[in-house]
């Protein structure tokens, strides 16, 4: 990771939104601020912020953008999966998702791992749900899980026109 992150706020209706972005790709999205060196906004977090807009406006856009996620090769694969797997709109159970990495018995590492995600929203941790398809924790609250969930399904009463 480089010294110093570009770095923008976006804000969304779940709150301020944090981007940090090297020169080559997005590190980390996050709810509250992190402690780290930071630089203006480059041309990553632009599009990022971008993307955030249409995803905020009730479209499914597509990951246009290099994302460089800072974790273990486990925590690594278990993001590029819910990517891959979790589909804009759906939700999976944990269970479902064990399966589907061929990691059944790695259920709580792999709820461990959904939980550390350093890229929410856009690595959709939010779709993953208990077994019972009950929502479980999610760092920014169940009330934003539940919030993104019910934005991909359309089921807002508003769509923001602008969120900058």
């Amino acid at each position: 990771m480089e010294s110093a992150l570009a770095y923008q706020k976006y804000n969304s209706p779940i709150g301020t939104l944090h981007i940090y972005c090297s020169s080559t790709a997005l590190v980390q999205l996050s709810f509250v601020p992190i402690d780290i060196s930071i630089a203006a906004p480059n041309h990553m977090s632009r599009k990022v912020h971008l993307w955030l807009q249409a995803y905020f406006a009730g479209n499914s856009p597509n990951i246009n953008f290099e994302l460089e996620p800072q974790g273990t090769a486990f925590q690594k694969e278990v993001w590029q999966a819910l990517i891959a797997q979790a589909n804009y709109g759906k939700q999976l159970s944990y269970q479902d998702l064990s399966r589907k990495l061929n990691k059944e018995k790695a259920i709580r590492a792999i709820a461990q791992a959904n939980a550390k995600n350093p890229i929410p929203v856009i690595i959709p941790c939010h779709r993953i749900v208990g077994s019972n398809g009950k929502l479980t924790g999610y760092s920014g609250g169940l009330w934003r899980k539940q919030f993104l969930l019910d934005l991909e399904r359309g089921q807002l009463n508003f769509f923001p026109e602008s969120l900058a």
